[in-house]
């Protein structure tokens, strides 16, 4: 792993030039053209005052980088919110075990009337088998949804993790930077 060069005025990969880079533990970047580790020794970076101007660029680019690793934080958080809803859809499963729930209440207020008409007790327990159906039918639909979606859930969740501790990594140099 080579170190990097300290006297050019942008961060770049001592392997092939690019710019394109991220970083990972331990101050070590990886360029993301040629795939080749590097890294820089905070350590022996010399503050003087013909370096200054050097520093203050890294440190506008590596907050650069946090803000742009924020945005794209927040991409991935909207992605995640919407796989888990469609991973754990709820809806259907609610809506049919209210609809249970109201036709059995119908059916139990239907058969302590004396007075009742028997098509509402008929009524009633057609509308409690519907709603046995629907549960269970809603409950497979959820299985389904949850195989399907779920690796996407977990994609997603597993990137705004990296994304945060590339955010933490870059925020300590931008503070060790700071003379």
């Amino acid at each position: 792993m080579k170190n990097l060069k300290i006297h050019c005025n942008r961060l770049r990969c001592p392997y092939c030039g690019s710019a394109k880079y991220k970083i990972t533990k331990g101050d070590v970047f990886v360029c993301e053209y040629c795939s080749e580790k590097f890294n820089f020794e905070l350590e022996k970076l010399d503050f003087s005052d013909e370096n200054k101007i050097y520093i203050e660029e890294l440190k506008e680019e590596f907050t650069k980088k946090v803000l742009e690793l924020y945005e794209k934080k927040k991409r991935y958080y909207i992605s995640l919110i919407n796989y888990k809803k469609c991973a754990y859809p709820k809806k259907l499963y609610y809506f049919s075990l209210i609809f249970l729930i109201f036709s059995s209440f119908t059916f139990l207020a239907s058969v302590s009337n004396y007075y009742t008409l028997h098509n509402l007790v008929n009524y009633s327990l057609i509308g409690i088998c519907i709603g046995i159906i629907a549960v269970f039918l809603s409950k497979q639909r959820n299985k389904k949804a949850l195989k399907k979606y779920e690796p996407f859930v977990l994609l997603y969740a597993k990137k705004i993790v990296n994304c945060q501790e590339e955010i933490d990594a870059y925020t300590k140099l931008v503070s060790r930077l700071t003379i």
